[in-house]
């Protein structure tokens, strides 16, 4: 058992860090269902863009489950939204941890799975991240439901096989994206250029660096070296906690850079949270050795869980889940559907496990653009139902400004990339109900969609000229 217990450093993690960790996480949490609660009406609803009879006939995986189809009215929508709120803001503060942990892991699983257009890599890291951290202790530091002051000598190095399943899946995201990425497009050098230009996503930081050609071919190498080299550094055996320091220091410097050049949501951020649970313990000690030692005990009755019998069950549970996941990963990939029976995905799809790293990957697309909704009422104004301003074809300065949230950028993207009539029509009929003339008193008559098509070129190319691509043309009062 003395090589097993030598071979389970990599597992180890510091109380203190999973206690940031989960406050980390349930912050992004908490802006992210802040932000679906503010579009509820529109996001899941009946009256807005997917109504449920609409969304179950056409586009749900029927393997997955939601609470939220269970009413259609907006105030039900807002309720549920609401409910969850509180259980992760109760995460948070790390009051009955591990109980308000899986209901909002119930709860966001169906948030997600009523809608699955709006979703991105950052959704599923979320989510993930709750699932695996459900056998660890987040609460022994930094928790309300941790309320007495212990000695400095009690040990915060914490080793287990949900440990080491929780830094499993931190590294599958990034091996598996870096493996998709092995595309000329990534290892000739040009993989950011064309990510910089895809305006949907674009800061200006980031537009500003895109001009910079020869230095976005060296980023590039780099990034596709550091996702296949920096996780693996979790598991060198000699200098461990250096080694881990310095991994989880550079991906978070990583993600800190991304969120500035581009525009992802919440993922660079609940990427950030994920890390920080992988510091050592004695970073913390560095940096608050001239603060009051904030530190808890657990209460008697809770200790039973830890180290014990039905912590193993649980654990086993979990390897079984893990090697599932790693079959799925490496089917998708390999494009072998015989790994992984259909029955068997299924299951991992209610469990909410499924996931894709596939981001920007085998490249960035090339063909980007904006869109222009020109919408004519019916007290014959004309205006863009998009920007409310007048319709204009000319291109806007920053055009990941005009999406009020990640959500509405993903389904925008998604409205240009896979869409056709069964996305366009109900998009078109939510316009129809949503959208009012400048003085809010004439519905809107007709919608024409337009997509301006610009075609990112080859590095050191001039870029052709704009396209205007017309998606769709509806009536709202014959469709």
């Amino acid at each position: 058992m003395n090589w097993l217990r030598r071979f389970a450093f990599w597992t180890e993690l510091d109380l203190r860090s999973l206690a940031i960790f989960r406050i980390a996480m349930g912050a992004c949490l908490c802006s992210d269902l802040i932000t679906k609660l503010f579009y509820a009406r529109d996001f899941y609803s009946d009256w807005g863009l997917m109504p449920r009879t609409y969304w179950v006939n056409n586009f749900m995986n029927h393997s997955k489950i939601s609470l939220m189809l269970a009413n259609g009215e907006a105030w039900f929508q807002y309720t549920f939204l609401t409910i969850a709120l509180i259980s992760a803001l109760l995460f948070t503060a790390g009051y009955k941890t591990k109980f308000f942990q899986i209901v909002t892991l119930i709860l966001l699983g169906s948030i997600q799975s009523r809608n699955y257009l709006l979703l991105s890599a950052a959704d599923d890291l979320l989510r993930l991240s709750l699932f695996w951290s459900l056998l660890l202790p987040l609460d022994r530091y930094y928790s309300l439901s941790r309320p007495f002051a212990v000695s400095d000598q009690d040990k915060t190095e914490y080793r287990s096989i949900a440990g080491g399943l929780f830094i499993l899946q931190l590294v599958i995201m990034y091996i598996f994206t870096a493996i998709y990425k092995v595309n000329p497009t990534w290892t000739e050098g040009s993989a950011i250029y064309y990510a910089l230009n895809i305006d949907h996503f674009t800061t200006p930081l980031g537009k500003w660096l895109a001009q910079y050609e020869d230095f976005g071919k060296v980023l590039t190498q780099l990034t596709l070296v550091w996702e296949f080299v920096g996780p693996l550094l979790l598991f060198v055996p000699f200098k461990n906690k250096v080694f881990r320091t310095f991994a989880a220091v550079g991906f978070i410097g990583f993600h800190f850079g991304l969120a500035l050049c581009l525009n992802l949501g919440t993922f660079p951020w609940v990427a950030i949270a994920y890390w920080v649970a992988f510091l050592p313990g004695e970073l913390w000690e560095l940096s608050f050795r001239s603060l009051p030692k904030w530190k808890w005990k657990l209460p008697t009755s809770t200790t039973h869980i830890y180290g014990s019998q039905r912590l193993l069950m649980y654990e086993i549970l979990f390897v079984g889940c893990m090697t599932l996941v790693l079959l799925q990963n490496i089917s998708d990939l390999t494009n072998n559907k015989s790994l992984l029976p259909t029955s068997v995905r299924s299951v991992l799809m209610t469990a909410n496990l499924n996931q894709t790293w596939n981001m920007f990957a085998p490249y960035p697309i090339r063909n980007d653009g904006w869109f222009v909704l020109e919408g004519t009422y019916k007290n014959g104004e004309s205006k863009d139902c998009l920007t409310n301003q007048a319709v204009t074809f000319n291109k806007p300065s920053y055009i990941s400004d005009l999406y009020p949230s990640s959500e509405w950028r993903k389904f925008y993207l998604f409205l240009w990339d896979q869409g056709d009539q069964q996305i366009l029509l109900p998009f078109a009929r939510y316009m129809c109900r949503s959208s009012k003339s400048s003085d809010g008193t004439s519905a809107l008559s007709t919608l024409k969609i337009t997509f301006m098509k610009e075609t990112t070129p080859p590095m050191g190319e001039s870029f052709p000229e704009v396209a205007p691509v017309i998606l769709w043309e509806h009536d709202c009062f014959s469709n």
